[in-house]
């Protein structure tokens, strides 16, 4: 069991929402792909198309973290790719290394046919494989050792972000011009629309040497990149959030150059400084805040225990003295969050029957609330994962960061007929807001849990952001590095 003092130590407790910040930040990127002759889209002028491999160092400020390599191949119906990138990750104090390859098949236009996408890390792996046919894009996910189909529809040609800048060049896009297109994410299993922005022409260093490139600017969840691309369509330069970019070089240097080292730490980076102190910050009751730097979205911050007011943000503590009990408390019970998700197995043997070791038939919605929250709090190790969260994969390893038990939590409350759902936002650390994720769990209203830190219900320091798994998490992306939190008050009552 974890010792009281694990509550406020930001070194453990309040993990970064890292499977999906990587996810964005660094999957099916490094990719220069030339505009491919006879499509049916605008063309701008490239020269002959050819196989190529392309080696790319990852960098934080000075520090190697890591290198990826792609090789990418022409065939009769459009391209194939495959990409690797290794990375050294620093979250939570803990250095852990992580491995992404995917596998794609695109169609000349540059939009995608099919693709094998995998995240190792540890003990943990994620897998998904999918085929766009009859305007719906088809997936098999492998997690926790379950196969499970998901279906997403489509309304327009879906494309990953590796070939974004090209298919635009393969439109003609000139300087000030932009296109919008519908991206798939693999990490976040979501459709995204990403804009690309041709910004002209700059010269910068690549390996020494000046090198002219246009540049162009990605946009997409709230987040901001940018892309320098020779006129081979070769990317040279990538540059995102957390000061994180990646270079093309040689392959000799990417696997033997600059030792690799861990990253800054992340969480720690991406974490919001407060204004004020707030000592104990378990016993506020109510927390008043303002939001400056981001637009609050009025439709996933208010309601329950958040009331949003402009850019000022009211929480109030959840009180267990007044719930409804028994049958109305059941028949109020909304069933939509009772049924299982590709990452909320609760319909798996292995969740359902924990669950049904921890509750009993005759406990009530909190009596078993309380039951399972606190199993999770005692057998899940507090440690930083740096993988797609699921409940199974957590179950069998007995270890994860807030997203894991969050994904745990959800899926033996609902295993054991508690409705619940999955918040992700900030919570108060130590003079800093991290991200973090917790639960809502329906025990006659909706309250705040958080097995991570062992609150029952969650302090007001929680700010919920976001309610959903890793799709609705990313609205959280756009705010790292923007967001500026005032403290305005904090109540003991």
């Amino acid at each position: 069991m974890p010792s009281p003092s694990y509550n406020r130590r930001p070194a453990r407790a309040a993990a970064l929402l890292f499977g999906v910040l990587m996810a964005l930040l660094l999957v099916d990127r490094m990719l220069g792909l030339p505009p491919l002759a006879g499509t049916d889209r605008p063309e701008a002028t490239a020269p002959a198309v050819s196989d190529r491999e392309t080696w790319m160092n990852a960098f934080q400020g000075d520090r190697k973290i890591g290198f990826g390599h792609t090789f990418f191949s022409v065939g009769p119906d459009g391209y194939s790719l495959e990409e690797t990138l290794s990375l050294r990750i620093n979250t939570l104090g803990m250095v852990q290394d992580l491995d992404i390859q995917t596998r794609a098949g695109l169609r000349p236009d540059y939009s995608l046919h099919s693709i094998r996408f995998e995240m190792r890390s540890g003990k943990f792996r994620f897998v998904v494989e999918g085929i766009v046919t009859d305007e719906a894009l088809r997936l098999a996910l492998n997690i926790g050792g379950q196969e499970r189909t998901v279906k997403i529809p489509l309304p327009d040609d879906p494309f990953l972000l590796a070939g974004l800048v090209n298919a635009a060049r393969g439109c003609g896009i000139e300087p000030g011009e932009s296109r919008v297109y519908s991206t798939f994410n693999p990490a976040s299993m979501s459709m995204e629309p990403v804009e690309i922005e041709h910004q002209g022409t700059e010269t910068i260093t690549i390996a020494g040497k000046p090198r002219d490139a246009s540049k162009f600017a990605i946009r997409f969840a709230g987040m901001e990149e940018f892309a320098w691309v020779d006129d081979n369509g070769d990317v040279l330069r990538e540059s995102g959030i957390l000061g994180i970019r990646m270079e093309k070089t040689t392959r000799a240097d990417a696997l033997f150059g600059l030792p690799v080292e861990s990253s800054d730490d992340l969480t720690l980076a991406a974490a919001v400084p407060s204004n004020r102190v707030l000592e104990n910050p378990e016993s506020f009751q109510r927390l008043v805040v303002r939001i400056t730097g981001v637009d609050p979205d009025p439709a996933k911050m208010g309601g329950g225990r958040q009331s949003l007011s402009d850019d000022v943000l009211t929480i109030r503590k959840e009180s267990l003295a007044d719930l409804p009990a028994g049958r109305d408390a059941k028949e109020n019970a909304p069933a939509e969050f009772l049924a299982p998700s590709p990452f909320i197995q609760s319909d798996h043997p292995r969740i359902r029957a924990a669950a049904a070791e921890i509750v009993g038939d005759s406990d009530g919605l909190l009596e078993k609330a309380r039951k399972l929250f606190q199993w999770t709090y005692q057998n899940i190790e507090k440690r930083p994962v740096l993988s797609m969260s699921d409940a199974v994969s957590t179950l069998e390893n007995g270890m994860g960061d807030c997203n894991e038990h969050a994904m745990l939590l959800a899926a033996l409350a609902r295993a054991a007929g508690v409705p619940a759902r999955v918040a992700s936002g900030l919570v108060y650390q130590e003079g800093r807001f991290y991200y973090h994720a917790w639960n809502l769990l329906y025990v006659g209203n909706w309250v705040a849990t958080d097995a991570a830190l062992g609150q029952f219900p969650a302090d007001a320091t929680h700010i919920r952001f976001a309610l959903g798994e890793q799709g609705e998490q990313m609205a959280l992306m756009g705010m790292v590095g923007k967001i500026r939190i005032e403290v305005l008050e904090a109540a003991l009552e």
